[in-house]
């Protein structure tokens, strides 16, 4: 198997370039497998950890799963009613949704500087010398 850029109508790619698709791989992999091993990554890892935040979003968004529980067998039993429900499950699911993208952004580790070795430049992508 390979990969190509693949000439077709309506498209702008060369139709010239192929790569075999098991080499590719390898290559990718040995990359992903060295920048994860490597020191500058686990130190941003580390120092990105979880904030201090984080706690107490996951400690709000716990009460507001409760709370929609709680909602949904007040309006089971009519203590209010499907307008009522409606509302206060939006407002909470809302709320739940930027504590979510608020974890996603706190906790996303974002290493930059991890730098290539210098065989990665001038290696030939099908697997042979330098």
């Amino acid at each position: 198997m390979r990969y190509v850029c693949n000439k077709m109508p309506g498209n702008n790619h060369c139709g010239k370039t192929y790569v075999l698709a098991s080499s590719a791989d390898e290559h990718v992999t040995q990359m992903v497998k060295v920048a994860l091993d490597s020191p500058d990554f686990l130190k941003t890892l580390q120092a990105r950890g979880r904030s201090d935040g984080d706690d107490s979003v996951l400690e709000q968004m716990t009460a507001d799963q409760s709370k929609l529980k709680e909602l949904a067998a007040d309006y089971a039993t009519d203590v209010i009613t499907r307008k009522e429900w409606l509302r206060a499950r939006e407002l909470l699911e809302a709320r739940l949704e930027a504590a979510r993208k608020r974890l996603s952004t706190n906790s996303r580790p974002q290493c930059q500087g991890t730098r290539r070795p210098e065989r990665w430049r001038t290696r030939d992508v099908n697997g042979g010398g330098q």
